[in-house]
């Protein structure tokens, strides 16, 4: 995994506005995804990142242009858990902090789904990267598996979370304080 989310760097008030992006935007995603699904709504093929003004948290501006379907139907459970865990930071409930490394593991993970679902870079003002609305190298796979194995580690990462690979079999044994639970 790659440095978490630079945007630490940059102080709280940055750091929240830019969380509150990336929630607004995988909410829009996946809300996309369910409308598609229950055939309810010819979803628009186009993204348009609207909220919040992308113009005061990012450094250059993510493009209107066809969204990857495959992937946004494919990662659509990693996006919801990991917006999931977003909530509260968004609402206020807890700080957002350049200390909580967590949160910087979640937001980090969430930016490369939507990069890669967007098929840009989404750069928040004062990050050393290309900006906002650069292509992804299309031909980089590995970006799109980095950004789906980072995802599936934060997750897992959570507080009282269990991940096991696909290939493993065995038992569980549980020690401590979690057994009492």
């Amino acid at each position: 995994m790659t440095v978490p989310f630079t945007l630490a760097a940059l102080g709280a008030t940055a750091l929240t506005e830019g969380i509150k992006f990336l929630y607004g935007q995988a909410t829009e995603l996946l809300k996309r995804h369910r409308e598609r699904k229950q055939g309810t709504e010819d979803a628009p093929e186009v993204l348009d990142p609207k909220t919040p003004p992308q113009s005061e948290v990012l450094e250059g501006k993510i493009t209107a242009q066809a969204i990857d379907q495959a992937a946004l139907d494919r990662d659509a459970k990693l996006l919801l858990e990991l917006r999931r865990t977003l909530a509260d930071y968004v609402d206020g409930i807890m700080p957002a902090t350049a200390s909580d490394t967590r949160l910087l593991e979640v937001a980090d993970a969430l930016r490369g789904l939507l990069e890669v679902i967007y098929g840009q870079h989404i750069t928040f003002t004062g990050e050393r990267r290309p900006p906002s609305g650069t292509p992804l190298d299309r031909d980089a796979v590995a970006k799109e598996a980095e950004a789906r194995a980072s995802a599936v580690t934060v997750i897992v990462k959570g507080e009282r979370a269990v991940g096991i690979g696909r290939d493993n079999v065995g038992g569980v044994i549980i020690t401590g304080d979690q057994a009492d639970s």
